[in-house]
C-alpha cells in the first residue's frame, strides 16, 4: 500500500512541477495552483486509464519497476531538468533517474533518447544559440548520457546472449 501511494504522490508532484515550469516557459504566466494540481491529477489519471494492462503496470510490484517506475523516474528527471536553478541534488536525481530508465526498460530508453534529441534540437533552434548556452541543455546531456551508459550495460549483459543462443534453436510462431 505504501509503495503504491508514494509512487502516485511522486507522479502527481513531478507532473505538477513539469506543468508549472512549462506554463512559465511557454506562456510566461502562471495559472492558479488549483488548476495546475487538477492538470497533474488528470495527467496521472489518464496515464492510469490509458495503460493497456493496468493490473500488470500499476499493481504488480515486480513489473511496475519495468513499466510504471520508468515513466515516474523520467517525470522526476524532467521536473529537475526544467528547474532554472538546479541544486546538486537535482543533478544527482537526473543522473539516478537516467541510470534507472536506461537499465529498467531498453525500449523506453530508446524512446526517451529520441524524445530528448528532438527536445534538444528544438531548444537549440528556438534559442538560436550554441547548444551549450541553452539553459537545460547540460542537464539534458547528463540525462541522455546516463541513459546511454545504463542501456549499454543492459544491452551487453551476458543473459541477453545466453537467451539468444537458447531461443534461436526453438521454434516460434514466426519461425517454423
Amino acid at each position: 500500500f505504501l509503495y503504491h501511494t508514494a509512487s502516485l504522490f511522486l507522479l502527481i508532484y513531478s507532473a505538477y512541477s513539469i506543468i508549472t515550469r512549462l506554463f512559465k516557459y511557454v506562456y510566461e504566466e502562471q495559472p492558479s495552483a488549483g488548476f495546475r494540481l487538477n492538470c497533474a491529477v488528470l495527467f496521472s489519471a489518464l496515464l492510469f486509464f490509458f495503460t493497456f494492462q493496468i493490473g500488470e503496470v500499476f499493481f504488480w510490484v515486480c513489473s511496475s519497476f519495468c513499466y510504471f517506475q520508468t515513466i515516474l523516474f523520467s517525470c522526476v528527471a524532467m521536473a529537475c531538468i526544467l528547474k532554472e536553478r538546479a541544486r546538486w541534488y537535482d543533478h544527482l536525481a537526473i543522473v539516478i533517474a537516467g541510470l534507472f530508465v536506461g537499465g529498467a526498460s531498453e525500449v523506453y530508453a530508446i524512446i526517451t533518447l529520441l524524445v530528448i534529441s528532438i527536445a534538444f534540437s528544438f531548444l537549440c533552434k528556438e534559442k538560436n544559440r550554441h547548444w551549450l548556452k541553452v539553459i537545460p541543455s547540460k542537464k539534458l546531456i547528463a540525462y541522455a548520457l546516463s541513459i546511454l551508459v545504463s542501456a549499454a550495460i543492459a544491452f551487453s549483459a551476458p543473459g541477453n546472449y545466453n537467451r539468444k543462443a537458447v531461443l534461436s534453436h526453438t521454434e516460434t510462431v514466426f519461425h517454423q
